[in-house]
């Protein structure tokens, strides 16, 4: 039995999960009565705290363990299971949900608000002027006139219901307890009024309940790691924390059976990048799991706004998302030791039977200039001795050559220590000096040397992978330049047909 009921808990998961893009009649009922409820009503915070309790929901029904809950059970977030199943376990989708049934009722509206990017509330304001760089407004029935700059504002909601958006979105809001916390009552006037500064949040490292002690060395420098990362995004690592936790000490709390493989070991990395052990020493409470990472940032001395951390656990948060970001960043020398096979043409099929393939060998120095966090330019200089080709093992042409090639590097995808790249551009082979070998009968081939041309242009392809300092990389060179110049041999004129496709291997030590 509680097998089957593990997989129409699944089926459920997966019915809803498709179409969790509309709510029932009674869910909405539901959400429209407790934001009526609720005198401070903060969608965001709702939204955040909604998230979590789908997510608890769902994992109790996968587990076969334990009672679920009943469809009427009220749970303790206001809402009953059978609403909370209806939801994603997405925030962004959840507060999406929130907004389209409040907007589309009609049933609860902000009036006579200000929003502020500090995430402060001023109940109650009535505004009387938007001016270029501040906005005065009054207090409920107090003839004070107050005045905020205007650059301090977020969203100005009116007494008809309308809002004016000024600068960003608003940061999990709350009530401020006085205007004057914030700001200044505004000068008579006959004199300008001096616009005062907003009062700064709380400091971070005051935060009560759990703070970072409760993290052990290992977390912390998990933290670090992961924050370093050119592709962590904070905005959804922040995001998706809170559910991640709450996940992590569900499924700790599973035994070990035949049909389960209990909880995951400790040090397995979940799909946030935090390995379970340090997941499990979070709390699961939205404000104190907001207060240990104003904690960590305070410590870690990162560069992360007061906002964006407390959007951590009230799902709040700014618009930009940060690139993805591949590569080191940075101008980089390094050294490189190659192997090359070429596989040369006279253009002359009578004669090109008879060549063999040939390789040369060599190294130098290599730079990488970036242009963004995907593109770059490669190039470098490096010297060869190389056996341009060889007839039948009896005759041929070897020269001392510098490689200049001019590479742009495209890196798909990666992060700072492990990428695969792309890189195509030109390749400019510098001829220093070389010499005919071979038997005199063969003097055919010693006009070639003669007349060899001591500039050659080639087009380039290739790719490699770095790890960390050390990167492997292969190489193809076709030339785009004629290879020998025009001659006479026995009264015959010689035009030059020759191509030469270069194969190269490489090692490169990044400083």
């Amino acid at each position: 039995m509680k097998i089957v009921k593990f997989f129409i808990a699944a089926a459920c998961f997966s019915f809803s999960a498709t179409f969790a893009d509309t709510l029932s009649k009674n869910c909405t009922e539901e959400i429209l009565a407790l934001s009526k409820k609720k005198a401070d009503f903060d969608m965001s915070q709702f939204a955040n705290e909604l998230s979590i309790a789908a997510a608890n929901i769902r994992i109790q029904e996968r587990n076969i363990f334990s009672n679920s809950p009943s469809n009427s059970q009220m749970a303790d977030i206001g809402l009953t299971v059978s609403c909370l199943k209806e939801f994603p376990e997405s925030n962004d989708k959840v507060e999406s949900l929130l907004k389209t049934i409040i907007a589309e009722r009609g049933e609860v509206a902000d009036t006579n608000a200000v929003y502020l990017l500090n995430g402060q509330k001023i109940e109650k304001a009535s505004v009387i002027e938007v001016g270029i760089e501040e906005i005065r407004y009054k207090v409920g029935q107090r003839a004070t006139v107050y005045v905020i700059r205007k650059s301090d504002v977020a969203t100005v909601f009116h007494e008809d219901g309308s809002r004016e958006d000024f600068n960003a979105k608003i940061k999990s809001p709350s009530k401020a307890s006085s205007p004057s916390s914030a700001v200044k009552p505004a000068a008579a006037p006959a004199a300008k009024p001096a616009a005062a500064p907003v009062a700064k949040p709380a400091a971070m490292g005051a935060s009560a309940g759990m703070g970072t002690s409760a993290l052990s060395g290992a977390c912390m420098a998990e933290l670090v790691s992961l924050s370093k990362s050119a592709s962590f995004n904070a905005k959804n690592f922040f995001k998706d924390l809170p559910i991640a936790v709450v996940k992590t000490k569900a499924q700790a709390k599973i035994p070990k059976t035949p049909f389960n493989s209990g909880p995951d070991p400790d040090d397995k990395v979940t799909a946030i990048g935090m390995t379970v052990g340090c997941l499990k020493a979070f709390p699961e409470s939205p404000s104190e799991l907001s207060a240990v990472l104003k904690d960590v940032v305070l410590k870690l001395g990162l560069d992360f706004a007061v906002g964006e951390m407390s959007a951590s656990g009230a799902g709040g948060s700014d618009d930009s998302d940060d690139d993805s970001k591949s590569g080191d960043g940075g101008v980089r020398i390094g050294i490189r030791l190659g192997w090359n096979i070429y596989d040369f043409y006279f253009g002359y099929k009578e004669i090109d039977e008879d060549i063999d393939w040939n390789s040369g060998f060599g190294g130098g120095l290599v730079l990488r200039i970036p242009f963004t966090n995907r593109l770059s330019l490669n190039t470098g200089l490096e010297f060869y001795h190389r056996a341009l080709f060889e007839y039948k093992s009896k005759a041929g042409i070897y020269e001392w050559v510098i490689l200049n090639p001019v590479l742009l590097q495209f890196v798909p995808s990666g992060n700072i220590k492990d990428f695969f790249y792309l890189t195509a551009g030109t390749q400019f082979d510098i001829i220093l000096g070389g010499a005919f070998s071979g038997v005199s009968y063969l003097d055919y081939y010693e006009r070639y040397a003669r007349n060899r041309v001591g500039f050659d242009i080639g087009f380039a392809l290739g790719f490699g992978y770095i790890m960390k300092n050390i990167g492997f990389d292969f190489k193809y060179v076709t030339n785009l330049t004629n290879l020998f110049e025009d001659f006479e041999y026995n009264s015959v004129k010689i035009k030059d047909r020759s191509s030469l496709r270069q194969y190269g291997f490489g090692v490169t030590y990044l400083f």
